[in-house]
């Protein structure tokens, strides 16, 4: 063999030889750098292009709760096995997630999904990918996100409640049962929002009966008083009204006969202020005499009578031939016996018969007249020891008595009957010596007594108790 020519053989296989062991060596440095970029290669990823179409509801049968819409899934190129779509669903409060089969989804596929979700008024959209691995399934990142900016917020379905109950039951029922009943929503809205009540108290008719006390005296130009309810309905339903403007009169100066009882006239009469029915004086100092002018009602002098004295104040042939009248005087007793005291007599020259006499006794003013003098023919009215009180009898020509304490009316009855033709006469304190039977004098004090031949009005009779009688 030529040698030159095993030369060029020789030489081109030592080439041959160090191109592998040049590619060898090469290979081994960049192995690890190919296997690291090979590693940071994630072909499960896939890219997904989202378009949200607008679910149409149906308008004559809305679901409420269910607010389902299509999305159209679409796979770009990319390696990896997709085995599931998530789609989730968000509003501002909440949000949802729903799994979908992809495993048919090729590249550059599309499927059609139809989202049934239960979240009203949606935002957002986003759907995520699920792909096959060796060692199960693994999630990828957020592939797309859709806004929904372009779905208006009349596309949600609404619903308005139609509450619908049965009767009450037990009806009827008592006081103190609880009746019942069942409300439900014919348009199944989901919501409890106006559901009426389904149990209640047992509701029993009730009337009120309003009972009024008297009205307060004129004070400010108002007059008050106080309703209240007998039957207890709890309402105020129908409640009389409790004030009412008022006017106060002028105090009344027509009177027949005035005894202050202030003065005296060589300790036989008292003075009346029209000058002609001066009032007789029996026992004075001993069983009447002068109360202390800062005891009495216009801060000066009045009488005090002592109890069972037979002292009395009076005057025979008053001349009043009226058959209407009134009397109006302050007492303040001292003492209640349990026995009748008298305090002021009015009375006629016919006897027992035509009298009308005021008592005192178990804290009772008692006011008698004609010839049935029994508590049960008479007026009558609490009133308080050792406490000035304001006292106001109206005769009308009807034969009805009307008593007033303290400016208001408490009481009236019909209890006159005889003829009033005959000359009246007046007494305070006992009435012995116009009667068989005696009536020892109260224990207490008298004051402002006036007679008229008229009856007064209840603004006249409020001016009279409130009026400031050191002025007149």
């Amino acid at each position: 063999m030529d040698k030159r020519g095993l030369s060029g053989v020789i030489i081109t296989v030592l080439i041959i030889l160090i191109s592998i062991a040049a590619i060898f060596i090469v290979w081994q440095v960049l192995k690890p750098s190919l296997k690291e970029a090979a590693s940071g290669v994630n072909l499960n990823k896939i890219t997904v292009d989202l378009e949200l179409k607008r679910y149409s509801y149906q308008p004559n049968n809305p679901t409420p709760g269910n607010y389902p819409f299509n999305i159209t899934v679409i796979r770009n190129p990319g390696d990896g096995e997709l085995s599931l779509v998530k789609v989730t669903v968000e509003n501002e409060t909440t949000s949802a997630v729903y799994d979908f089969d992809a495993s048919g989804l090729v590249e550059m596929g599309e499927k059609k999904l139809t989202v049934p979700s239960t979240i009203a008024n949606a935002t957002k959209v986003t759907i995520t990918p699920v792909v096959k691995t060796a060692s199960g399934s693994s999630e990828g990142g957020i592939a797309d996100t859709y806004v929904l900016r372009d779905v208006p917020t009349s596309s949600t379905p609404t619903c308005s409640p139609n509450w619908q109950c049965t009767s009450w039951s037990p009806n009827p029922c008592t006081a103190g049962q609880t009746q019942t009943r069942t409300c439900t929503d014919a348009n199944s809205c989901d919501t409890t929002s106006g559901k009426p009540a389904e149990s209640q108290s047992c509701q029993v008719s009730c009337t009120p009966n309003w009972q009024c006390t008297s009205w307060s005296v004129c004070s400010g130009g108002q007059q008050t008083r106080t309703c209240t309810d007998a039957n207890s309905c709890d309402t105020t339903s129908g409640k009389p009204a409790e004030s009412q403007s008022c006017t106060i009169s002028v105090v009344p100066t027509d009177y027949f006969a005035y005894w202050k009882f202030d003065s005296i006239f060589g300790s036989t009469q008292t003075v009346d202020k029209k000058g002609k029915n001066n009032l007789s004086i029996n026992d004075w100092g001993t069983n009447v005499q002068y109360n202390p002018a800062s005891s009495c009602v216009s801060n000066t002098n009045c009488f005090k009578y002592k109890e069972n004295g037979d002292s009395f104040v009076d005057k025979a042939s008053i001349n009043s031939a009226s058959k209407v009248y009134a009397l109006s005087f302050w007492i303040n007793p001292t003492n209640f016996s349990k026995q009748k005291r008298n305090v002021l007599s009015y009375f006629y020259s016919g006897g027992p018969s035509l009298y009308s006499g005021f008592e005192v006794y178990n804290q009772t003013l008692w006011v008698r007249g004609g010839t049935d003098q029994s508590d049960s023919n008479s007026l009558s009215a609490p009133i308080t020891n050792n406490t000035w009180t304001h006292i106001v009898f109206n005769y009308d020509a009807n034969g009805f008595g009307y008593l007033y304490i303290n400016g208001a009316l408490i009481t009236s009855k019909g209890i006159y009957t005889s003829s009033y033709s005959n000359p009246n006469a007046i007494t305070t304190g006992s009435n012995w010596n116009y009667f068989s039977q005696y009536w020892p004098a109260f224990s207490g004090a008298l004051d402002e007594l006036m007679i008229y031949n008229r009856t007064l009005s209840t603004s006249e009779i409020q001016a009279l108790y409130t009026a400031d009688y050191s002025t007149m």
